[in-house]
């Protein structure tokens, strides 16, 4: 935003000396020693006369307009925090105020607006210039503004703060009756046969005087460099609009309260929103308004810093789109709030979510015509659970899920979060006995509402996911008062009858080896089970017949994610039902173990249907090997190898055969030779990592020998090329592809973040020099991802924690550099991380410490005092939580005997960073009571300045004087 414009001045000396004085004395009444004015003294008292005030100013008014304007004058001047009374000339009112104004500064008392007596004054303003405008005679009313309106607007372009402060107030007061009166004199004169000219001049003046406020005053003041006057105006000139909105309610007036929207002070930003909320209902002319600002609006709601800020702007989408201003595809735009990370903003907007759902044209346009659906159709569906309604809006909220859900996460995840946001506003999310109904309805069952009422196989993902999140809902509740956990017990148990009940049939009719996406959600919901929690030994039937279907679904499927799933149900049978398990996992490696021997045998380079069987079987070994079941001889399987070298689609069938030989005593020594072979040579990226991770996994001794780690080296710059590389415009993917298809236009940055995660976790430690390892830090910054720089520490760090020395120290630091290259924000949990794998070494330490404060002065970098004061705050009580406490006592004594130099600290503070946290207010404000003995080098720069890719991250010594955080906090 540009610097506000003040009467052609230039920018204010005294700015920083006059608002700490504000700061200081908010709490103190006004002391105006033995002044005395009729004006103030009622206005700044409780229960007062005003309109015996108001008359005895008016009877000097019409005997003596000079004396009136002398008092008014000294009232202001009175209000504004000075002591004495106005006696200057009226013909250089500039002149006299700027002298007042410098006099007040070295003598200042405080500002009637700052103070306890604010509530008060404000309200006996307000109702003296209501009386004065628009109970007294319209005639006299424009004689006394054309008298005091020159002193006021030329007061509210004072460089004296407190002046255009109070000045602002008032001007808003007047210019928001006097339009009230306009509205009045329009709403009554057209009942009049005739005008009189007299009565035109009066009405003609009065609207030259309440436009002269808005020209005068609030197009300078919106724009002031104090976002309390810039407030102020805000509010006078929404008033003025309701008030007189025939003459005020018109775009180059609205257009005002929208570009406040993008103030820098959340106080402003807010006061703008609820502006908004005011003018919703005032018709016609502020829709095209309202659609000129929705983009600035609906960033807000996704982006603004302040939580307040943005929970505003959520509740005022409801009469937003009541009005019509919320496009579709905003609507579109809007959705994605349901997964906001922040619950309160996601909860605010569930309702607002939810109505869309519900309202969808889809669910309406069916619903009108299913009076006309043959009678079979319409008792299929109302035997569900909630009825037709609840069939048509769970059938959106898959359409709704499968629109919004990133290709590059997890959609289980993205439903827990859409069941958990609408749970309270939209009943169909928790509805787990309707979607298990809506599951099993086949498309026959509801002719000619096939697409509608019936999921579909595209659709069937979202609704297994949604399915699986309901049942979750229940029984495995997030933490709620006694109340809440006592009356969700009854649903809990019904949730987990519907699994008992219902879900081995959902497994066999919706769980297909041509949905394998669906299948491995669905498969999860059986971990739900009672019967896997506690063995249910009443319910053995039941355990068998979900036994037998796992086993029949493990045999049929061929893809990787249902396996593994069904493995993990497997696994959790053998808890409650060992022996019997066992004896079924046995059965199936034998018989699988037999048709992979067979199919082996007729491999051919031809073949194409023998690898994909070849291939599924392996993987089935695998997850069973995993059991504690592995083949018997593995080691049959190394033609499978070698068949499958320089052949990128047989990437998981090397996979599969490297991981079984590696389960096995017989097969560990071919699973390591042929993994350092292929590691070695030019093999695809997959092939080459996952051979590295084996090589971690199987070797007792150091794996990665001095002639791998060239090999190690290039695979990396591989994978950080791949990922790094920027992503070209593709279509839609083709139909039935993942973003773990190749085809997938997700699939390059997919392949190399996973590839990358897996070889941060797997070879980390004593294995790899962390050399290999700072590159993939600017990998996490730059790629559009789910992963994040916090995600990347807590895989990286818990592995190379044992490390002390300069290597740890260099790894720490490259941390931080590489957090501000990639704008990265410096959370709570990433100060945690680095806090717990700080070196030893007071220099290290020191260093570290300097680089994570300036880090920190880069992530509260603001204009606005308050904002920046806390926004220090909350990162420094991180620091000092987790950070400070962990230096050692050489490294902290030099730090805090700095900073207590620096800040002339009492040496009897017991912490230093609770006092810093305590006093950043007034550090802030420059009060001299916390003063700062500035360098030249704080003196040099007037202007903050944002940190660049060619600054240097750290001197080569501790000068806490010469940070950028000493710098910022001087401003």
């Amino acid at each position: 935003m540009s610097s506000p414009i003040r009467n052609g001045n230039t920018a204010i000396d005294d700015e920083d000396i006059i608002a700490t004085q504000i700061k200081k004395n908010q709490s103190e009444h006004i002391n105006t020693e033995d002044t005395h004015n009729i004006l103030y003294d009622a206005l700044s008292t409780p229960q007062t006369a005003i309109s015996l005030t108001l008359e005895e100013w008016l009877g000097i008014f019409e005997t003596d307009p000079d004396e009136a304007a002398r008092v008014f004058f000294s009232f202001l001047l009175l209000s504004s925090g000075g002591k004495k009374e106005w006696a200057g000339d009226e013909t250089n009112i500039d002149v006299e105020l700027q002298r007042l104004g410098e006099g007040a500064a070295k003598e200042y008392t405080g500002n009637v607006l700052t103070t306890k007596q604010a509530k008060t004054y404000r309200k006996n303003t307000e109702e003296f210039f209501k009386r004065l405008i628009q109970d007294g005679d319209p005639e006299k009313t424009a004689g006394v503004l054309d008298r005091v309106s020159p002193f006021v607007h030329t007061m509210s372009n004072s460089q004296y703060r407190p002046f255009r402060h109070l000045a602002t107030h008032i001007s808003m007061a007047m210019m928001k009756h006097t339009a009230q009166l306009l509205a009045h004199i329009d709403k009554t004169e057209p009942a009049k046969k005739k005008q009189n000219k007299k009565e035109a001049s009066v009405a003609e003046r009065l609207k030259e005087a309440a436009e002269s406020f808005f020209n005068g005053v609030f197009m300078h003041r919106y724009r002031d460099i104090d976002s309390a006057i810039r407030q102020e105006a805000l509010i006078g000139l929404t008033k003025t609009i309701l008030l007189h909105p025939k003459h005020f309610l018109e775009g180059i007036y609205l257009r005002y309260i929208g570009w406040l929207l993008s103030d820098r002070c959340k106080d402003v930003r807010l006061e703008a929103i609820r502006s908004f909320g005011m003018l919703v209902d005032c018709g016609a002319p502020v829709v095209s308004f309202f659609e000129r600002f929705m983009a600035r609006f609906i960033e807000i709601c996704f982006h603004d810093t302040c939580d307040i800020v943005r929970l505003a702007a959520v509740d005022l989408l409801f009469p937003l789109h009541r009005i019509g201003v919320v496009s579709e595809t905003q609507e579109t735009e809007l959705h994605g709030l349901v997964f906001d990370t922040n619950q309160k903003i996601a909860k605010r907007f569930g309702p607002f979510a939810a109505q869309l759902l519900q309202q969808h044209p889809a669910v309406q346009e069916k619903f009108s015509v299913a009076k006309s659906l043959p009678i079979e159709t319409q008792k299929r569906i109302d035997a569900v659970p909630g009825g037709f309604t609840f069939v048509l809006v769970f059938i959106q909220c898959c359409r709704f899920l499968r629109q919004q859900a990133d290709p590059l996460g997890d959609l289980q995840t993205y439903a827990v979060a859409f069941t958990e946001t609408l749970a309270d506003s939209l009943p169909t999310v928790k509805n787990f006995k309707g979607i298990a109904e809506v599951l099993l309805m086949q498309r026959e069952e509801v002719p000619g509402l096939e697409d509608c009422a019936a999921v579909s196989e595209e659709l069937l993902p979202c609704a297994a996911a949604l399915f699986l999140a309901a049942c979750q809902l229940h029984i495995s509740p997030r933490s709620s008062g006694p109340k809440k956990r006592k009356a969700g017990e009854g649903e809990t148990e019904n949730a987990k009858n519907t699994l008992l009940e219902r879900l081995p049939e959902i497994l066999t009719q919706r769980a297909s080896p041509a949905a394998p996406a669906a299948t491995a959600i669905l498969v999860r919901a059986a971990l739900l089970s009672p019967l896997l929690s506690t063995g249910m030994a009443e319910a053995q039937k039941r355990l068998e017949e979900l036994l037998s279907v796992a086993s029949r679904m493990f045999l049929q499927h061929t893809e990787k994610d249902p396996l593994e799933a069904l493995g993990s149900v497997l696994s959790k049978l053998k808890e409650v039902s060992r022996e019997r398990t066992e004896h079924e996992i046995e059965r199936l490696s034998d018989e699988i173990h037999s048709i992979a021997v067979s199919t082996l045998g007729k491999i051919t380079a031809k073949n194409k249907k023998g690898f994909s069987v070849l291939a599924a079987a392996l993987t089935k070994l695998r997850v069973l090997s995993s059991l504690g079941h592995p083949p018997p001889d593995a080691t049959v399987f190394l033609p499978a190898a070698k068949h499958s070298q320089g052949k990128k689609e047989h990437d998981d069938l090397f996979k599969d055969t490297a991981q079984i030989l590696s389960c096995t005593e017989n097969g560990k020594e071919h699973a390591i030779e042929i993994c350092t072979q292929t590691l070695q040579s030019g093999e695809s990226v997959s092939r080459r990592l996952f051979s590295l991770c084996i090589l971690c996994d199987a070797s007792e001794q150091d794996a990665v020998t001095d002639s791998l780690l060239p090999a190690v080296e290039l695979l990396r710059d591989e994978v950080i090329a791949m990922a790094s590389a920027e992503d070209e415009e593709a279509s839609a993917p083709p139909e039935g592809a993942t973003f773990r298809s190749p085809e997938h236009p997700f699939f390059s940055q997919y392949a190399a973040v996973k590839l990358a995660t897996v070889l941060l976790k797997t070879v980390l430690g004593e294995r790899l020099p962390a050399e290999l390892l700072i590159p993939f830090f600017s990998l996490y910054g730059r790629l559009k991802t789910p992963f994040s720089m916090e995600k990347c520490l807590k895989t990286i760090l818990p592995s190379i924690k044992k490390r002390d020395g300069p290597e740890m120290a260099s790894f720490i630091k490259e941390t931080v550099r590489q957090t501000i290259e990639e704008s990265q924000p410096l959370s709570e949990e990433i100060i945690r991380l680095l806090a717990d794998a700080l070196p030893t070494g007071p220099q290290t330490q020191l260093d570290l410490h300097l680089a994570l404060l300036n880090k920190i002065n880069a992530d509260v970098e603001c204009d606005d005092r308050k904002t920046k004061a806390e926004n220090y705050k909350r990162t420094l009580r991180a620091y000092e939580k987790h950070f400070a406490k962990n230096l050692s006592d050489e490294a902290r004594g030099t730090i805090e005997q700095s900073l207590r130099k620096k800040f002339e600290v009492p040496a009897g503070k017991k912490s230093l960073y609770v006092f810093l946290v305590t006093n950043m207010r007034k550090i802030l404000d420059g009060e001299k009571s916390i003063s700062l003995k500035e360098d030249s080098s704080l003196n040099s720069e007037t202007t903050p300045r944002k940190k660049t890719r060619g600054d240097a991250d750290t001197p080569q010594s501790f000068s806490f004087a010469a940070s950028p955080l000493m710098k910022n906090v001087r401003q």
